[in-house]
């Protein structure tokens, strides 16, 4: 999220309003989007579970996300 924050010039630390720009758009299309930025091929479509997976895992603050990894070890 640093990284996103920085590209488009928001100087807050809180990310507050890079998030407003992202949550209007499911991950599904922010993936597809990033694809063509960086021009990528395309993945076959994801399954609904592994989208709303994702979805969740993108919704999570860094420290939740670490949370997280820490228990899968």
């Amino acid at each position: 999220m640093d990284y996103i924050s920085e590209s488009m010039g928001h100087a807050t630390s809180d990310h507050a309003i890079t998030q407003i720009y992202i949550e209007h758009y499911p991950l599904e299309v922010q993936m597809k989007n990033n694809m063509k930025l960086l021009k990528l091929q395309e993945e076959p479509e994801v399954s609904d579970d592994k989208a709303q997976l994702l979805a969740q895992l993108s919704s999570l603050s860094e420290d939740k996300l670490r949370q997280l990894t820490a228990l899968l070890k």
